[in-house]
């Protein structure tokens, strides 16, 4: 054999060598990997999502008649910048009846009905926690209605609010419990 056919084929034997030995020591044919999620809390959750919207399996708990007075955030202007200066600052030569006012934040009160719905085999425990938890429940739902801004109150599904409401009773009453919130009444009147 020639020389320099020989150079290449022991070269191309070691680049093959080199090549192939991670494949082997990376353990090629083995086990398979097992299973990383619980195969029962995977179904459980599936059944529990079916459910959801199940009308013999929940029911509707009256939370209440709430009435919660909600203002308009207003970021307040700076007054080093002199755009804002002009707007917020009165003109001392303007009358008294010219002064240039600041607008007023938009304030409404929201009245409405709530109501939670529950799994049936959880409502004597919804029934003790809210004996225990009530106003603590009741003071979130108005921090919660309060903390909203217009146009999540002025969304027609209130979607935004309910998962609001959902979330902060469920983290009052330390379970997640309630399932979905209901407006039986929703009315917006300027305060």
């Amino acid at each position: 054999m020639k020389p320099h056919v020989q150079t290449w084929c022991l070269r191309s034997l070691s680049v093959l060598c080199l090549a192939t030995a991670p494949l082997c020591l990376a353990g090629c044919g083995g086990e398979p990997p097992a299973a990383t999620f619980d195969v029962t809390a995977l179904l459980a959750h599936y059944e529990q999502q079916r459910q959801r919207h199940d009308p013999y399996a929940y029911s509707e708990v009256d939370l209440g008649e709430f009435t919660v007075a909600w203002r308009e955030r207003i970021t307040a202007p700076d007054p080093a910048t002199p755009d804002d200066a002009s707007a917020t600052a009165p003109d001392p030569a303007a009358g008294d009846d010219q002064v240039a006012m600041r607008p007023q934040p938009t304030c409404l009160i929201i009245r409405f009905h709530l109501y939670g719905v529950v799994a049936d085999d959880r409502l004597e425990e919804l029934s003790r926690l809210l004996e225990t938890h009530g106003e603590r429940v009741r003071s979130n739902i108005r921090e919660a209605v309060q903390g909203s801004d217009l146009t999540q109150l002025n969304d027609p599904a209130l979607g935004w609010l309910k998962s609001e409401l959902i979330q902060s009773i469920n983290q009052s009453l330390q379970t997640p419990i309630l399932r979905n919130a209901v407006f039986g009444e929703f009315a917006l009147d300027r305060g």
